[in-house]
């Protein structure tokens, strides 16, 4: 078995912490086990419609990367990559695995993103394949908001099939849920600390998703859900 096969494995193993942990940054408050009844069993519980369908999504999305080659040559490989996963895991885009081409506003922020351009996205994959790093890659990336809805589940989801490819560490499958995450994007939106100061708070939460032994949980893995 190859590197990124045992790397795919285990990630696998962690799926659905990592599906529980993307629901909670769509509001959805989502268990392991509520997440495996649902995946493994079709037991809806009390989710609404359109909450299965963010979640069965996210499912789909790491199914996907779980099957796709991940050993990009180039950043258009990437950029195809993330179109397709774009299109899997965004429920309530105006367009599926498209570039965004109007504007849009971030709640709780007076940013405001520019419109993306495919060639600005593709040289900065570019950037990201040969110096990798994970946390400069989801800051800047769900910042950027390059697609009409789904940029938080689409990056993150992303940036873990980059790490697998390159055989880098992942982010705990914890973090996205936690409120320094939450606060750490914050602040980052509104200028108030640099792409490079919330890049070093998330590396704090990296580990060898191939390596179980190095994995230290650093945020609250209560996680009740739904009673």
């Amino acid at each position: 078995m190859t590197k990124i096969n045992e790397m795919k494995q285990n990630y696998k193993h962690k799926a659905y912490d990592r599906i529980s942990s993307l629901s909670a940054l769509e509001g959805i408050n989502i268990s392991f086990l509520q997440t495996q009844s649902l995946i493994e069993y079709s037991d809806f519980g009390d989710f609404k419609l359109d909450e299965v369908e963010k979640i069965s999504a996210i499912k789909k999305g790491i199914d996907f990367i779980l099957s796709a080659d991940l050993e990009f040559k180039t950043a258009e490989d990437v950029f195809l990559f993330a179109k397709k996963l774009h299109s899997i895991v965004a429920v309530d885009a105006l367009e599926k695995g498209v570039l965004r081409t109007g504007n849009v506003g971030v709640s709780g922020t007076n940013f405001v993103p520019s419109i993306p351009k495919e060639k600005e996205v593709i040289v900065r994959y570019e950037e990201y394949l040969k110096n990798w790093d994970y946390g400069k890659f989801i800051f800047e990336n769900i910042k950027n908001q390059i697609w009409w809805d789904g940029n938080k589940r689409t990056t993150f989801l992303l940036a873990d099939a980059i790490a697998i490819g390159k055989c880098k560490k992942h982010i705990d499958h914890n973090y996205p849920q936690s409120v320094h995450f939450r606060e750490t994007l914050h602040l980052f939106y509104n200028d108030e600390i640099t792409l490079e100061k919330a890049s070093n708070e998330s590396n704090h939460y990296l580990y060898d998703v191939d390596n179980p032994k190095e994995f230290k949980l650093l945020v609250n893995h209560t996680k009740k859900g739904r009673s």
